[in-house]
């Protein structure tokens, strides 16, 4: 994931790189954090960024001007604005759009608006298969892996098999989307845990095969990621304001 941040003062860029990474700490996300003063940079085509923290007023060429422009083109980042002043609102919303944080930002805030943009990125993200076809990572329930190769387990109760995969480094990838290594051999998607109780989490009404009958499925935490798997499931269910 890719965050942008454009400010033409570099002490409010300093701001809010401050507060993005105290919020990418807290909630064991992954990413890379580009800064610009010049909002011509944000104008290249295409603008590789998921998300984009502006300025509304800056010079000759406002966030406004901006986010007009980006709304032109097929695919633009998320946006959160920045400003001084609570009149400039009612002229910026549009799809893209998040919301407006009115300086000096407060980090419970900024923390609400990044959710909203972190939940939005990593529900639209879409997962290739190796047969070339694809799927949104939000209809993934879990990843089993035995002796190198691995399952993908869906919502509709398909199995895709990816290949030869390393638990590893799978799980790094996927655990900034709200996925959780439970064991050496299988990652769960956050979204769909039911309970995490212990040693155990479970899944409730998952479809055995397409078209087939719903059944609870239930796995085992291993010993020593148990900590680890709770705490990352606790931080992805205050992002996402999921009970535990």
């Amino acid at each position: 994931m890719k965050i942008i941040i454009c400010d033409d003062q570099m002490s409010e860029i300093e701001k809010m790189e401050m507060l993005c990474r105290q919020y990418l700490q807290e909630n064991s996300i992954n990413a890379e954090i580009v800064v610009t003063v010049n909002p011509q940079d944000l104008l290249q085509n295409p603008l590789d960024a998921d998300l984009l923290l502006l300025d509304v007023e800056m010079g000759e060429m406002n966030g406004i001007e901006i986010k007009n422009e980006l709304a032109k083109r097929d695919k633009s980042p998320l946006i959160i604005f920045a400003t001084n002043y609570a009149e400039n609102m009612s002229r910026a919303f549009n799809v893209n759009v998040i919301g407006f944080l009115i300086k000096p930002i407060h980090y419970l805030e900024f923390s609400a608006y990044m959710d909203t943009g972190i939940n939005l990125i990593f529900a639209n993200q879409q997962f290739i298969y190796p047969d070339g076809s694809r799927g949104c990572i939000d209809e993934i329930l879990w990843i089993a892996a035995a002796t190198g190769y691995a399952d993908v387990h869906l919502i509709d109760g398909t199995v895709k098999n990816i290949g030869k995969q390393k638990v590893k480094e799978l799980a790094e990838k996927l655990e900034p989307m709200g996925f959780i290594c439970i064991s050496s051999g299988r990652i769960v998607n956050c979204k769909h845990i039911s309970t995490f109780r212990e040693d155990r989490i479970l899944l409730r009404e998952i479809l055995e095969k397409p078209g087939g009958e719903s059944c609870d499925r239930e796995f085992s935490v291993s010993r020593r990621r148990r900590k680890e798997c709770f705490e990352k499931y606790a931080a992805y269910c205050a992002r996402v304001q999921k009970y535990i």
